[in-house]
């Protein structure tokens, strides 16, 4: 099974040593936050690759801004009332509407 450089630090901090074993950690809370953000990024830009040498993903990602440049597209609050959503979707929106 492979795991991701992320899995593997989030799976590290919740491993539990005994005293005997490790006195002190090896890295600080700070050193781990900041080495599971560096691992997060670092498969951000993996995927970004990813992306940049499919070209069919490519032109794709080109058709869709060109379809939001044309202005084809709407507010997810619209199509949401349009479809007429359940009451809780409502609520969703109306929150959203007040943090805009």
């Amino acid at each position: 099974m492979e795991y991701t450089f992320t899995q593997i630090i989030d799976t590290s901090r919740n491993m539990k040593t005994d005293d005997y074993v490790m006195k002190q950690p090896i890295l600080t809370v700070r050193e781990k936050r900041l080495l599971s953000n560096a691992a997060r990024l670092m498969e951000e830009l993996v995927e970004a690759v990813e992306v940049a040498e499919d070209d069919e993903l490519v032109r794709d990602v080109e058709d869709a801004l060109t379809e939001v440049k044309q202005g084809k597209t709407r507010l997810l609050n619209d199509l949401v009332r349009e479809l007429e959503f359940t009451p809780r979707f409502e609520r969703r929106i109306k929150n959203l509407d007040k943090q805009n």
